[in-house]
């Protein structure tokens, strides 16, 4: 049986070694950044490096994410390991950084990084400290034998409200989706403050290790500045924690849920209505119950029309005698023929009050007369008192209806 220990580190240190870059260049790029499902292979035993988000061309030993500094926080996830393929003597490691460099030969690292070890000590035990000496030791003691038979997911937070100050750092772990759990020993903070300006995710086969290791996800999360364009819902989500990171079905990328992700159509429209700026929400299959109201100029996009919730985004009106999709014309209206409000790819049903004003699919209001320039694309009307109805709209208003249908 083997042990594992692993730990987070963040140093100044000069590598000599070669490097060999697997990942595909996606130049200058800002947190959530995301590498996505790797199996990767050793170096025969010697040292080496998978990179990801390498600049091109004679820079490319430097990194492509930009933007990571003070006085924000972000977290480095490694979920889905299994380490189980990885061979070697003992005291080999495989290592996840997120690497800066200035010169292209040293390297300012903040990562997280594992060895499987022989037993020694007849425990398992998570190991986190900075630099190559044991500064700001945190650590976890496990039973024997956990990790061998768990997936594992890593993360640590590390922030800093000030340029000058040093990064602090906090390392979790989970077993098999559980709970995270904090290292023993808790936070510590680095003997480093620089920002990372230029930076790169690297997965490395240390100290004789060979063999293969796959991961289902490494990325970089943070704070999404305003004004957010995008947002995106889906069902799925439900009791996810606020911060914790999410991906939209089909994406690698990954979104912070409660910034940018939510689990609700409304609290997507919310968020981009607090940032006032025009954006688009990206709506996931599934079974949506509520109320939804619309008071400002966006794109809604769901996943289909149809009635399969694991394909189709349904919007189901929880209580009677309220539309279920409530667009305030005032100013939700779009501004000219290409600038336009959108509404798309979804199923709105249950809305079975009397009237237009009560019973609708969707209802467009407008007190003033001036909703236009609306666009209702492969909307599916079932079981409500209209399927769309406009209660008001302007002189002459321009309301694009395609592909929809009312049941």
């Amino acid at each position: 049986m083997m042990q594992l220990r692993l730990y987070a580190y963040l140093s100044a240190i000069i590598l000599t070694i070669g490097f060999v870059s697997t990942g595909k260049t996606q130049p200058s790029k800002i947190p959530p950044v995301a590498v996505g499902p790797q199996t990767l292979s050793g170096f025969g035993g010697s040292v080496g490096f998978h990179e990801f988000f390498t600049q091109p061309g004679p820079d490319s030993l430097k990194g492509d994410i930009f933007g990571i500094a003070a006085p924000d926080s972000y977290w480095v996830y490694v979920t889905g390991i299994d380490a189980s393929g990885v061979t070697g003597p003992q005291g080999r490691k495989i290592v996840f950084n997120l690497q800066d460099s200035e010169t292209g030969s040293s390297f300012k690292n903040l990562g997280i990084s594992f060895a499987l070890q022989i037993p020694g000590a007849g425990t398992d035990f998570l190991e986190c400290y900075q630099a190559d000496g044991i500064d700001g030791i945190s650590t976890h003691g496990l039973g024997l034998g956990t990790l061998s038979s768990a997936t594992l997911d890593l993360r640590f937070l590390f922030t800093k409200t000030d340029s000058l100050e040093n990064w602090k750092i906090r390392p979790e772990f989970r077993l098999n989706s559980g709970s995270w759990t904090l290292f023993f020993d808790q936070f510590f903070t680095a003997t480093e403050s620089f920002d990372f300006l230029g930076a790169k995710l690297t997965v490395g086969f240390l100290d004789g290790a060979d063999g293969a290791v796959s991961f289902d996800n490494f990325f970089v999360i943070g704070p999404i500045n305003p004004p957010i364009t995008e947002t995106f819902v889906d069902d799925d989500w439900s009791g996810i924690a606020l911060g914790d990171a999410v991906q939209f079905p089909g994406q690698f990328n990954v979104q912070v849920f409660g910034v940018n992700a939510f689990a609700t159509i409304q609290g997507g429209i919310d968020s981009l209505i607090a940032q006032g700026a025009l954006g688009t929400v990206h709506v996931a299959p599934g079974d949506y119950m509520e109320n939804v109201l619309i008071d400002s100029l966006m794109h809604v996009i769901g996943s289909g029309s149809g009635d399969d919730p694991l394909q189709d985004t349904i919007v189901q009106s929880p209580m009677f005698g309220i539309s279920t999709i409530t667009i305030n014309g005032n100013t939700a209206s779009g501004t000219s023929p290409t600038d336009r409000f959108k509404l798309s790819n979804m199923r709105v049903t249950d809305a079975s009050g009397q009237g237009y004003t009560s019973g609708s699919g969707i209802l467009v209001q407008s007190v003033t007369d001036t909703a236009s320039f609306m666009t209702f694309d492969n909307i599916v009307a079932v079981n409500n008192g209209c399927g769309i109805a406009f209660a008001e709209g302007s002189p002459d208003p321009d309301f694009a209806l395609k592909q929809n249908s009312n049941a």
